[in-house]
């Protein structure tokens, strides 16, 4: 998990194997922006700057690189937008279709993600836990979704038609438990 400390805390995402943590900093020697919490044992490869500054005169790193970074500035960007703009069930809405695009898997008209905890999830858009477990009970009630003991299914038609109707006669701003 990495997160932003400011005065409090806001999950920014999850990371999964493989993943680049900490990059930023090497490009402008700065220290990092995020703080990495792990929520299981990892393994680490550091890599130093100077490593870091031949591994970028190759053109086809040099590409990958920027893209990253290009995706990680998207996804703050679309964060903050969610965060600060509109309703807790829209935010609820957007936090599980990011962790579906990162983390889903397709079966049939449904996909399904790892379960977080409601805490986690709050974290990721900026309210409380109790607000969150309100907004899954809604979704789960209207049949949007369900969960079990490891995992939640989307289903992707049913939360569509939901939001859809929910949330264009909501109105961005209401509803901001």
């Amino acid at each position: 998990m990495i997160s932003g400390a400011t005065d409090g805390e806001i999950v920014l995402g999850f990371l999964k194997p493989h993943a680049l943590v900490g990059e930023l900093a090497l490009f402008d020697r700065s220290t990092p922006s995020a703080s990495l919490v792990t929520t299981e044992d990892c393994h680490f490869i550091r890599i130093p700057a100077t490593s870091f500054d031949q591994l970028r005169k190759n053109p086809q790193f040099e590409g990958k690189i920027a893209s990253h970074v290009v995706s990680i500035l998207r996804n703050a960007t679309d964060q903050v937008r969610g965060v600060s703009t509109v309703s807790t069930m829209a935010r609820v809405a957007w936090c599980l279709g990011r962790l579906a695009r990162q983390e889903g898997q397709r079966d049939g008209a449904s996909i399904v993600i790892p379960r977080k905890k409601h805490q986690e999830l709050a974290e990721m858009i900026g309210c409380s836990r109790e607000t969150v477990s309100r907004k899954l009970e809604t979704l789960k009630r209207k049949k949007c979704l369900s969960w079990h003991r490891e995992t939640i299914r989307l289903e992707i038609e049913g939360l569509q038609r939901y939001l859809r109707v929910e949330l264009g006669s909501e109105g961005a701003g209401a509803d901001q438990a």
